[in-house]
């Protein structure tokens, strides 16, 4: 599980993008990585999250600013004709053929994971990120399921020195000996909080440290914290750290899921199982009656109404 393709393909581990999946949806999670050949025929055209464009333009930023991997090394910038007409089609393809085994990226997806990159290095969070600890697949056994899991953080980085210890307690408050981080990009940093729900990074938060620390057994204390840009120009970029409280719902929804993971894993099933006997392992989650809960903005517009 050294590079990127083999630690997404792996389905013995448990990491915090399949445990998304399990947490939506066990039988999911069984149909997409255990018994893919069960998937009915109406989802076949479904398309796994991580071929979703924001995640193509995610990690290639993330080989850009983590790896010191150039642009070109690994996409190619694709045509600007429209990709649903006959003569986009037809480049976009030729496009594809000359550049066997690189990603393709729109122009202004190549325009902005550039302007990210460039933005990230004139910070002054730049000098924070290790890329000699970057991109390191991290495994370890779960103590209370026995699963075994693994996370991929984007680097750690090293606090080695009493000066170097003391500048991150006077100017950040953090006391630490390490910082395990993840390179994040969204669209306006004020949707920061939202996006920590929505997407569960304080699932990540949780598991990914706790992960860190099994794996090492050194001491050594750390914390977990996100570099987050803006996709938008003039791409501001900001650090943010989770509150206790949300990492220890974090620990608690993960923990959760390692438990639902291994009971389905408990029940034996055939070699080769059918569709039917898949459902009874791995349940759909149930749904629920309750009354919808209405935005704020919603409220607050209609407060005198």
């Amino acid at each position: 599980m050294h590079n990127l393709t083999d630690y997404h393909r792996d389905t013995t581990h448990a990491s915090k993008s399949k445990l998304d999946v399990l947490h939506r949806s066990p039988l999911e999670y069984a149909l997409r990585f255990l018994y893919p050949q069960l998937i009915p025929v109406h989802a076949k055209h479904f398309r796994p999250d991580e071929n979703a464009r924001h995640f193509v333009i995610g990690q290639a930023l993330d080989d850009v600013i983590t790896s010191n991997i150039p642009l070109s090394g690994k996409y190619f910038r694709g045509t600007s004709l429209p990709r649903n007409t006959t003569e986009g089609k037809a480049a976009h393809a030729k496009a594809i053929a000359d550049n066997h085994g690189k990603t393709w990226l729109s122009p202004d997806e190549w325009e902005q994971v550039q302007g990210m990159a460039k933005a990230i290095r004139n910070s002054p969070f730049y000098s924070l990120i290790d890329t000699t600890r970057s991109q390191n697949t991290i495994t370890w056994t779960d103590p209370t399921t026995g699963l075994p899991c693994k996370c991929r953080p984007d680097w750690i980085k090293s606090f080695e020195t009493p000066e170097l210890r003391d500048w991150l307690w006077n100017e950040i408050g953090i006391q630490a000996d390490e910082i395990v981080f993840d390179l994040k990009s969204i669209e306006g940093l004020q949707a920061w909080p939202k996006h920590v729900a929505d997407f569960r990074y304080h699932v990540q938060d949780a598991l990914y440290l706790d992960g860190v620390q099994e794996h090492f057994n050194d001491g050594k204390t750390r914390v977990f914290a996100f570099m987050v840009v803006d996709v938008n120009w003039p791409h501001p970029v900001m650090v943010r750290t989770l509150p206790a409280e949300a990492e220890r719902v974090g620990r608690s929804e993960y923990q959760q899921d390692l438990a639902t993971l291994a009971a389905c894993r408990s029940i034996q099933l055939p070699a080769s199982p059918t569709l039917a006997q898949v459902e009874q392992a791995w349940p759909h989650v149930a749904g629920d009656w309750a009354e919808t809960v209405m935005p704020s903005w919603w409220m607050f517009q209609n407060r005198n109404k």
